[in-house]
């Protein structure tokens, strides 16, 4: 009957640990990969959704895109435009 060495057990030991290890990170990997699928796949569904919703104006979609970004940025220009003039004088009463 052979009795174990020192290394022998010592590298039985590692082998458990190492397979421990490995389960763990496997698990831990494949949970990001399903999460930034999961981003990935929401964020295509947006765009198409986007393309597709402009599709019914045909030619003049890009028209009607740069369109609609032109209005948004000129409500949040009037957003901005009512709201500082406001904090100014609200900062001014506090001030005082």
């Amino acid at each position: 009957m052979a009795t174990p060495t020192g290394s022998s057990v010592l590298t039985s030991i590692w082998t458990l640990l190492y397979g421990f290890f490995q389960v763990i990170l496997n698990g831990i990997s494949q949970a990001f990969s399903a999460i930034f699928q999961g981003f990935a796949q929401s964020i295509v569904i947006m765009f198409q959704g986007f393309g597709f919703s402009l599709s019914g104006y045909g030619i003049y979609g890009p028209l009607m895109f740069i369109f609609g970004l032109g209005i948004a940025i000129l409500v949040a220009f009037l957003f901005f435009a009512v709201i500082g003039p406001l904090r100014d004088i609200t900062s001014l009463e506090d001030d005082v």
